[in-house]
């Protein structure tokens, strides 16, 4: 499967993440900048190949945060049974076999005329030519412009080498 996979990502098809363990609940629901409710969020799973936010149940997730109501309205979703979903603020997407893959984040998803934007796929495109080492879709101001930075491969071929002595040399010191 990995030859698979490596062909998605260069795709723009996000990076994988593997299947949920069976330990956590784990729903795809449409993202939303502001607080969510659902009444069964289950059912508000988006289902395969649809880009969402990941909302996770089980016993891991806290029912609030301590002294911050705001960060308990924006992050957790009650549902009608009561029970407590935490809002990660990733944008997966999930294939016909399970498997998750994270495409971006809800607060860099970048809206224009021809759609939604997501930050990772974009980025995953970009360095898989070789040519560039890093990449990264920065949202603008407005929420519909985006700024994509490169980091050119060649950069790092200075780089890397200075790096290492230099931190070579700080762990010396700190041995000595």
């Amino acid at each position: 499967r990995f030859a698979e996979c490596a062909a998605a990502i260069a795709r723009g098809s996000g990076t994988p993440l593997g299947k949920p363990i069976a330990a956590i609940d784990l729903a795809v629901v449409p993202c939303n900048d502001g607080p969510v409710a659902h009444d069964d969020v289950a059912a508000a799973d988006l289902g395969t190949d649809v880009a969402g936010e990941a909302v996770v149940a089980g016993p891991h997730v806290n029912d609030r945060y301590f002294d911050d109501e705001q960060a308990v309205a924006r992050n957790k979703i009650v549902d009608g049974k009561g029970r407590i979903w935490h809002r990660t603020g990733d944008v997966v997407r999930r294939d016909d076999d399970g498997m998750l893959w994270l495409v971006g984040s809800v607060s860099s998803r970048v809206t224009t005329a021809r759609g939604v934007i997501d930050s990772i796929a974009v980025e995953n495109i970009a360095v898989s030519g070789g040519d560039v080492h890093r990449a990264a879709l920065i949202k603008g101001s407005a929420g519909s412009d985006a700024h994509l930075v490169l980091e050119p491969a060649a950069f790092m071929t200075w780089l890397l080498p200075w790096r290492r002595r230099r931190l070579a040399a700080s762990v010396s010191k700190k041995l000595a």
